[in-house]
């Protein structure tokens, strides 16, 4: 159980630190979300790659109608169901103007961890009329892992990194009018996205050491969290040697017949097994699979797909 200042300090703290020290929001391409629908909003995608920012976004185009809570913060640390209800009733309590406002928008960010937040925010959609967003894990937040009670009711997004246009938003060059030395800058930033790639925060980063660092750190959390813990996986040897093939592979054909006649003979596993770490990567969204364009699905499905990883 949280207590009452507990839950106003986040309230206003949370607002005052959106409003003051978030500046630098990028508007990312194609997220629409409908007004006129009561369904609420859910915004997922791999780690890393903007979800909170959309939800910043959102709030600094309504900050005196909007809630912004984070249930990272370690003073919600025990938080319960019957605390989310508090939370709404202390918001209220500090916008008393708002009790008969026609849009409301909560923005809740983590919040899978509590049990059954998903029957909460649907009641706050269709019988309160509060606009509610939800963003949290990649390995908890997705379509295929929504709660029961929430399919058909949820309006989905899922958020990649960032595309080259917004890449080049955050760098601040404007794509009108481009030759001479402006050329020439476009061409290092195209170079630079293919190598390093559209994660927001690396986007804004110079030092090459420090991105690569970051990376890492990335790939690390990703591999352990979306995947070892996420799976319960026990066969580590596999699913690193899986990683690697896909990674190296990028936007080649990858054929898991393939893998499994070249590494059966190496280190003990099944094939059972590599189809499902290869699913595994696939529910995480570490890597995508585009298959060959065709009418017929027996041949999409019968020429293995090519892999794109985040």
């Amino acid at each position: 159980m949280v207590s009452s200042d507990t839950i106003k300090e986040i309230i206003l703290t949370g607002r005052e630190f959106i409003n003051n020290e978030i500046k630098n929001i990028i508007e990312r391409e194609g997220i629409v979300f409908p007004q006129k629908l009561k369904k609420v909003k859910v915004i997922y995608g791999v780690r890393r790659s903007g979800k909170t920012f959309v939800l910043y976004s959102v709030f600094k185009k309504n900050p005196e109608k909007a809630l912004y809570i984070d249930f990272e913060d370690e003073r919600l640390e025990g938080i319960t169901l019957d605390d989310l209800e508090k939370i709404k009733d202390i918001f209220f309590e500090l916008n008393s103007r708002l009790v008969k406002e026609k849009k409301v928008i909560f923005l809740f960010d983590e919040i899978q961890n509590i049990k059954g937040w998903e029957k909460f925010v649907r009641r706050l959609v269709e019988r309160e009329n509060i606009d509610v967003y939800v963003a949290g894990s990649s390995s908890e937040i997705t379509p295929s892992r929504i709660h029961a009670s929430l399919r058909g009711r949820a309006w989905t997004y899922e958020v990649y990194p960032f595309s080259f246009t917004e890449f080049l938003r955050a760098k601040k060059f404007e794509t009108k009018e481009i030759y001479g030395r402006k050329k020439s800058i476009l061409k290092a930033y195209i170079n630079e996205y293919l190598e390093w790639g559209g994660f927001p925060e690396v986007s804004f980063i110079e030092e090459k050491f420090m991105r690569k660092k970051i990376l890492s750190q990335y790939l690390d959390a990703m591999f352990f969290k979306d995947l070892v813990e996420r799976f319960n996986i026990t066969n580590i040897t596999l699913l690193k040697t899986l990683q690697e093939n896909l990674f190296s592979s990028f936007s080649s054909r990858f054929s898991l017949i393939s893998f499994y006649k070249k590494y059966k003979g190496k280190f003990p596993f099944s094939k059972d097994s590599l189809f499902s770490y290869y699913r595994y990567f696939l529910e995480s969204m570490l890597v995508y699979e585009s298959r060959i364009f065709s009418e017929s699905s027996y041949k999409r499905m019968r020429n293995p797909p090519k892999n794109l990883s985040c």
